[in-house]
């Protein structure tokens, strides 16, 4: 509910937001997830499934998905060095979070994807910025308002490097 909320409060107050993750990976990623590990029973997961929908039938989606990736090594890195004292997910299902990720894209979005490679231990993202800036700003010139970015952090099964591809 509070991603829908956060959603809400994006349209009604005439702003440009970027947030991370969002309602849909909420849904896609982590409630499924949830249901596989058997902490949501199958009635509490349509009961999830449904507020989902019925939110969606509501909320528009998001404008862009900015689509951050890495290879599984430098995420399980990067998760142990959060230190977080209650984390549910743990380094070992970044595998199952990843195929969960894909097969929400893979399912099909309309909403447009721009694909940023977060392999370099750059937290600030300063090497990718400018152009970042730019392909959102190409891709949003025809917004004038109430935009909504969401940023959705991703995991890839190569350790090949993915370069910086901008949003059709």
């Amino acid at each position: 509910m509070f991603r829908a909320e956060q959603e809400i409060y994006v349209r009604e107050n005439d702003i440009i937001r970027v947030q991370d993750g969002g309602l849909d990976q909420d849904y896609y990623v982590f409630t499924k997830r949830f249901h596989q590990k058997g902490y949501l029973e199958d009635e509490e997961y349509y009961l999830c499934e449904r507020l989902y929908s019925t939110l969606r039938l509501f909320l528009p989606l998001h404008d862009l998905i900015i689509k951050l990736t890495a290879p599984y090594s430098i995420l399980a890195e990067r998760m142990a060095k959060r230190q977080r004292d209650i984390d549910i997910e743990k380094s070992e299902d970044l595998l199952e979070l990843g195929k969960l990720i894909e097969e929400w894209f893979t399912k099909g979005t309309s909403i447009p994807i721009i694909h940023i490679d977060a392999s370099e231990d750059d937290p600030s993202y300063t090497t990718i910025t400018e152009d970042l800036v730019r392909d959102v700003k190409n891709k949003l010139k025809n917004q004038i308002k109430n935009v909504g970015i969401v940023i959705i952090f991703g995991s890839r099964i190569s350790d090949k490097p993915i370069k910086h591809e901008p949003a059709d």
